[in-house]
């Protein structure tokens, strides 16, 4: 019987020690989280693109290798993919009919070169030109 009211009073004392933590984690701010919003907010659309476009070059260099490295494509994927994310949402919103555009051919370009499993080359080839094409007219755009 006395165990059973240890155990009750631990347990107690447990939720109550969670609910203070969770509700003070709430209420403050994680500044680790908010230096990372922080450089969101200060990559420039402009330099961003400019990433974006240094990363799909790179990918372009990769896969007219006679043999593209599998790993270093997936790698330049991944890149592409959070150089992309990195500006995204400013695309997306001044800019939402080239935001729509560019994403046609972006997406399935990221999605061919993150598989880990057998590439089509000549898909990701087209999806470089065809991405890289449309990112240099809206660069020529918003400059």
């Amino acid at each position: 019987m006395n165990t059973r009211i240890v155990i009750g009073a631990l347990l107690f004392v447990g939720l109550l020690f969670t609910s203070a933590f969770s509700i003070s984690s709430d209420n403050e701010s994680n500044p680790a989280h908010e230096g990372q919003k922080e450089n969101m907010k200060e990559i420039k659309l402009e330099e961003g693109l400019q990433t974006v476009i240094d990363t799909v070059e790179k990918l372009k260099t990769a896969m007219n290798k006679t043999t593209p490295d599998i790993k270093e494509v997936n790698r330049l994927g991944k890149s592409l993919n959070d150089n992309w994310d990195s500006i995204e949402k400013k695309v997306e919103e001044k800019y939402p009919e080239d935001y729509e555009n560019i994403e046609e051919s972006l997406y399935p370009l990221i999605s061919n070169t993150i598989r880990q499993d057998e590439m089509d080359v000549k898909e990701i080839k087209k999806l470089t030109d065809d991405t890289l094409s449309k990112i240099l007219e809206f660069q020529e755009k918003i400059s």
